[in-house]
């Protein structure tokens, strides 16, 4: 009760963070359309997992897939089974735990900041349009997921490394590596040079056990895994995990995705404009003043963090804006570093209270606005037509049959692009058959055993001569009823 009493302004704050990202977060989440990269590939696999009942192997569409670790595809798996085949069951693993990254900003924020503006640094970060960008906050890919265990065990590790609770710092991270793989590894660095740096500030750091058991207990449980896909995969498991989705990534742009030294500084300005930019650059600087000027190993930890976050985005080839995620906590934190820098600097009392009040007017404001824009993306969230088109399928085409898809979402290797698979396959549980031109006489010769087919408008009249009935439509694709041949 006396700790209750002690922190009871910091518990309603971090209850009040927790219920703000709840309902942005949850708000709608399963509504919007799935994205085809990369998360409508994510739930392909998933929904594998659930149907087959294998766990230990990644398949896309019956192709294995060894491109990242599997801890999220085990929880949105176990997400499917309670919630059954849809976009929400699809979101919620990643979703339940975006809800307490701002309060975990907030805890790493008030190890040296007060209140106020930790409470600030936490709700910017979660009312940004960065992490608004298309595969961040709301959908089912990994890149929150593993942020928030990624912090979870950077808050274990500053308020537990001299407790006996130290050991949950490791188990954290480790769940990090299984969820994000070799970027994990970046937390593990920042965290070893924290401690090994700690002695300049007088301080006692991790003797050479601890910091052993520390990074093997971290390790572990990647370790194992990427040590089964060896033994399983051998070489197929190095050339696709390692060289593909590794090496290539820092040497070329993987996929196209590339970008110059200022990409993920334009990225920030599309989304939020020079000020920001602005607050990010004197935010370091403040940092840096303080770690000058007070000699705490705080501070150095925030700019290690910094450091270590944002140099690997910039020296990858591959440039893709949700790098950049890992670095805009501590970022954030630094801005709000700025009103104890004016308090250092600013010796008259009176205009260091009327600056740091206007300060906190601006950021007040600048966070009612925010909160308006980002309750307003969610507010016209709407299904699109190709999800109204696809939820009448249900009421046409039985469960288990299979359905053609002329020219419709073709992928490469005779696939479907993983969003509407997902819809057909797992949702409408169908069998799908996607063809193209060259196969369009074999399987109309066939339609008595796959009379359901989806095809464009303009592809119509490529089965002009063959009876059909049309049974729905959207201004892109039709739902026809092939008859079957009667002679």
């Amino acid at each position: 009760m006396n700790i209750i009493k002690q922190y009871k302004i910091d518990l309603m704050l971090i209850a009040a963070l927790v219920v703000l990202s709840s309902v942005l977060v949850f708000t709608k989440l399963g509504t919007k359309e799935l994205q085809d990269w990369d998360e409508g590939l994510y739930a392909n696999i998933a929904g594998e997992m659930v149907q087959s009942g294998d766990y230990m192997h990644l398949n896309l569409q019956d192709d294995t897939w060894l491109e990242k670790e599997p801890l999220p595809f085990w929880l949105e798996a176990l997400s499917i089974r309670v919630f059954g085949f849809n976009t929400f069951a699809l979101r919620f693993p990643a979703a339940i735990l975006s809800i307490f990254i701002a309060p975990l900003i907030y805890l790493i924020a008030r190890k040296r900041l007060d209140k106020l503006w930790s409470f600030f640094a936490s709700t910017l970060f979660l009312l940004s349009p960065m992490i608004w960008f298309p595969h961040m906050i709301r959908t089912a890919d990994f890149d929150m997921l593993s942020l928030s265990l990624f912090l979870a065990g950077l808050v274990s590790y500053l308020y537990g490394r001299n407790k006996k609770w130290w050991w949950i710092a490791a188990v954290f991270l480790g769940l990090g590596l299984m969820s994000r793989g070799v970027m994990g590894i970046l937390y593990l660095i920042l965290i070893v040079i924290a401690e090994l740096i700690r002695p300049f500030f007088e301080l006692q750091k991790w003797h050479f056990k601890r910091m052993f058991v520390f990074l093997i207990s971290s390790l572990v449980p990647w370790l194992i895994w990427h040590i089964y896909l060896l033994i399983t995969y051998t070489n197929t498991y190095i050339g696709v995990y390692w060289k593909e989705q590794f090496f290539t990534r820092i040497s070329d742009p993987l996929q196209g995705h590339a970008g110059s030294l200022s990409f993920y500084i334009n990225f920030i300005y599309q989304e939020s404009g020079w000020i920001l930019i602005a607050c990010f650059f004197f935010g370091v600087i403040s940092t840096v003043y303080l770690l000058m000027k007070q000699k705490n190993w705080y501070y150095a930890f925030l700019l290690l963090w910094i450091a270590t976050t944002c140099t690997p985005p910039h020296i990858l080839t591959t440039k893709l804006e949700w790098y950049i995620l890992p670095a805009l906590p501590a970022l954030y934190i630094s801005i709000l570093t700025i009103p104890h820098t004016l308090k250092i600097l600013i010796t008259n009392k009176k205009i260091q209270r009327i600056t740091l009040g206007i300060l906190a007017v601006l950021f007040l404001i600048y966070t009612c606005i925010l909160i308006r824009d980002t309750s307003q993306t969610i507010k016209n969230i709407e299904e699109t037509p190709t999800q109204i088109f696809l939820n009448t399928i249900s009421h046409h085409v039985p469960q288990n049959q299979s359905i053609v898809l002329y020219g419709v979402q073709n992928w490469n290797h005779g696939r479907t692009l993983p969003a509407f698979y997902w819809y057909l396959h797992y949702e409408q549980n169908l069998d799908i058959l996607s063809i193209n031109k060259p196969n369009i006489e074999y399987y109309l010769a066939r339609r008595e055993v796959h009379p359901w087919w989806i095809i464009t408008k303009e592809l119509l009249l490529d089965i002009e001569g063959t009876p059909h009935t049309i049974t729905s439509e959207n201004q892109d694709y039709l739902l026809l009823y092939v008859a079957p041949d009667t002679k």
